[in-house]
């Protein structure tokens, strides 16, 4: 919220060429000219027909003035067919290992927004899951009965921890690790909706609602997780109503949370 316009996206449009690439260069200049300067800037070719030597030689001065500025460039969505033609300049002694390339925007941005959280914050530990219930409900003399309760277990980088389409009888809590929520398109492609990482609570919508889940949960980085189950929270529910309560309102600041972040969602989306 604070630093976010210190990223800056150049979406690319259309075929590259002379032409067009003094408009790019000069939308690189009016933007290093603004205040605050940006310290990161993505160019995106997701929309990019193609691109000729001239605008080759382009991209090699904008490269040349971004690291004069200290900037941080990375390119996202680049076809084969432009990446082959740009290898040389990205592989030359002038800018070999300063310009980084993504599969897409999203995991563009996502990467500059690490680097900002970084430098901003400092580095975080996210190994005490204890910490992080007291942010997330305040001191409580429960809780660590609370995470008592509940079954911990460890998941690799690549393994499918939810399923669209299946039963919703467990809530998780992510102590430490990377995971990510996905949605496949009606094409088949995989669309990825957030990541979340440690501290999260993850699949409480379809568990409260006793519903199939709707979206697919991969571990992005090696996690640990705590396991809720159904007839666990109902066995707590009867025989330790406090512990019951701390736990329903955990899940219920994350149903907070998530709630927030739709609505900030819909008021950017009609902005």
């Amino acid at each position: 919220d604070e630093k976010g316009d210190l990223i800056h996206i150049l979406e690319l449009h259309n075929y590259l060429f002379f032409g067009t690439m003094g408009q790019v260069v000069d939308a690189v200049k009016e933007r290093l000219d603004a205040s605050p300067p940006p310290r990161f800037l993505i160019l995106d070719f997701r929309r990019i027909g193609g691109t000729d030597s001239a605008a080759v030689a382009g991209f090699a001065r904008i490269f040349s003035l971004l690291a004069a500025e200290g900037v941080s460039v990375t390119l996202s969505s680049l076809p084969p067919s432009v990446r082959a033609m740009l290898d040389p300049v990205l592989q030359s002694d002038c800018h070999a290992g300063r310009v980084a390339v993504a599969c897409d925007l999203d995991h563009a941005l996502e990467d500059c927004e690490e680097q900002l959280i970084k430098a901003e914050c400092g580095e975080h530990s996210d190994n005490d899951v204890a910490a992080q219930l007291v942010k997330a409900l305040g001191p409580h003399p429960r809780l660590a009965a609370l995470i008592s309760s509940m079954e911990r277990f460890e998941r690799k980088v690549g393994e499918r921890l939810i399923a669209a389409g299946e039963q919703a009888d467990d809530i998780f809590l992510l102590g430490r690790g990377v995971v990510r929520v996905q949605i496949t398109l009606p094409d088949g492609q995989a669309l990825r909706l957030r990541n979340m990482a440690s501290g999260a609570v993850l699949g409480e919508i379809a568990f409260y609602l006793g519903e199939t889940r709707t979206a697919d949960v991969l571990i992005e980085k090696e996690a640990v997780l705590f396991r809720l189950t159904r007839k666990a929270l109902r066995s707590m529910e009867t025989n330790d109503p406090e512990l019951a309560v701390l736990a329903h309102r955990l899940f219920a600041r994350a149903l907070a949370d998530r709630l927030t972040v739709a609505n900030r969602m819909v008021t950017v989306a009609n902005a």
